[in-house]
């Protein structure tokens, strides 16, 4: 089966105890030490991206989202489609809202499986890799605007 190649990077956040001014007692603060950035690469499969335990988070996320999806469409059938309020729905109406649905809670099953599947096999790589520990995992093509705005932020706190 056919690999897809996933380029990303991952940097720690560790807690630094940090005394602010006119206090008497520390803070712990959370804070991405830029020196411990890596690049990674991770092949997965399809069958290695759906074979996790994401697809149950996703399964009940995509349900809760198409009970609300349904009843927007039966709304939408009982108020602005039908002639009389008080008359039930036609077959063909009841049909087509559970076809839809069905339709809706599939596609969004997938999507959210591919999405929470992907970040699951990241962060079971990166920990593999590297050892327990708090990581954020940002994509190759966004790290450039996500290293920016880092450094930005480490000037003004260095500031305040």
């Amino acid at each position: 089966m056919k690999k897809i190649p996933f380029e990303f990077r991952s940097i720690e956040i560790v807690a630094v105890e940090k005394l602010p001014p006119g206090a008497e007692y520390t803070v712990t603060v959370m804070e991405m030490d830029e020196n411990s950035i890596q690049k990674h690469i991770l092949n997965l499969s399809l069958l290695e991206i759906f074979r996790n335990s994401a697809w149950l988070m996703s399964f009940f996320l995509s349900f809760m989202i198409t009970v609300v999806h349904t009843g927007i469409v039966y709304g939408v059938f009982t108020f602005l489609v039908k002639e009389n309020i008080s008359d039930p729905l036609s077959f063909q109406q009841r049909i087509f809202i559970f076809v839809s649905s069905l339709i809706f809670f599939t596609a969004l099953s997938i999507f959210f499986s591919l999405r929470l599947g992907i970040a699951e096999k990241k962060n079971d790589f990166v920990i593999s890799q590297r050892g327990e520990g708090i990581w954020k995992i940002i994509d190759e093509k966004k790290f450039d605007d996500f290293y920016r705005l880092l450094l930005i932020s480490k000037k003004i706190k260095k500031y305040e």
